[in-house]
Parts: structure tokens; C-alpha cells; sequence
């Protein structure tokens, strides 16, 4: 589906998910902020560009124009007999080619109860290497992955980030 497409969004989230990340969305301050809590940015994000993850945090993804007019389409509305903190949450797209998509998550990818699978955690992973302020390369980031992926085995942790800065 191509954001063109989409007539209007809605979701329905708890009374908590409102407060925490329901209201406008204002990068104006500190885009970055603004963006991580801003339910209405990750979901237009999330449709304009098929992820949602550390770089689309950046300034240039939050100012993106076609994200801009995809955020002005989704209407947060409050679900008062839902007492979840984190769940569910009931996503509507309204589309020109497709009608009504209506799709209700019980839980949040990446929780407990609904856990990234391994090679979803390994992307995320090799994702957020690579944008750190000093970003490690293919082979740093595969080795730190190791490391901690066998960090019952490390006898000494003064030797764990060696050879990875």
C-alpha cells in the first residue's frame, strides 16, 4: 500500500497509550524526541517506509514530507474500557484501492509476550551499530554480537570489547 493510497488512519489505543504517546505531533523542539513519542509519526513512518527503527528518528526522516502528510491522516481515539498499558491497540486504514484494512494487536512486537524473533533482533542489532556515534563496522558488529550472544562463556569482561572500538 502506497501512502498516496491511504484516505485516513485511526487508532485505538488505551486511556495510558493516549497520554503517553498520543498527542500532536510536534518535532519543532527536539524532532528526535518528538518522533520516539508520537504514536501518530511511527505509524505514518511505519507505512511510508516499511520500518520503524533508529534511522527513522533522524531529522530527515521526521521532517520527510510524505511522512508529514501521512501523520496528518491518523486519528488517535480513546478506548475507556481498555485498561491495557500496552495493549491492544486496534490499527483502521481507510484505503482507495484496498477499503477498510482493520488489524488488532494484542501485543507489542518486541515484548514479552510477542519476542523478535532472532533474526528480527539480529537486524535491529546490526541497525543500531551502525548508527552510533562512532559506528562499528560489519565485522566489529558481528563479533560484539557474538560476544554477548556467548557472554556465559567470557571468563574476564575486561577483554569483552576488545577489539571492537
Amino acid at each position: 500500500m502506497r501512502p498516496a493510497d491511504i484516505e485516513g488512519i485511526e487508532v485505538e489505543v488505551s486511556p495510558f497509550i493516549e497520554r503517553l504517546v498520543g498527542g500532536k505531533f510536534d518535532p519543532g523542539g527536539d524532532p528526535q524526541v518528538a518522533a520516539q513519542f508520537n504514536i501518530r509519526y511511527s505509524i505514518a513512518c511505519a507505512i511510508a517506509r516499511r520500518k520503524f527503527g533508529l534511522a527513522e528518528l533522524e531529522d530527515t526522516a521526521v521532517f520527510d514530507p510524505e511522512i508529514g502528510a501521512l501523520v496528518d491522516r491518523v486519528k488517535v481515539i480513546v478506548d475507556p474500557a481498555n485498561k491495557g498499558n500496552r495493549g491492544p491497540i486496534v490499527l483502521r486504514i481507510r484505503s482507495r484501492r484496498h477499503g477498510l484494512i482493520s488489524r488488532r494487536v494484542e501485543h507489542v512486537p518486541g515484548s514479552d509476550q510477542s519476542p523478535l524473533s532472532a533474526r528480527e533482533a539480529a537486524d535491529k542489532c546490526r541497525a543500531c551499530f551502525a548508527l552510533g556515534a562512532r559506528p562499528l563496522t560489519a565485522s566489529r558488529t558481528d563479533l560484539v554480537m557474538d560476544r554477548v550472544a556467548n557472554l556465559e562463556q567470557v571468563a574476564d569482561m575486561a577483554i569483552f570489547f576488545e577489539d571492537v572500538m
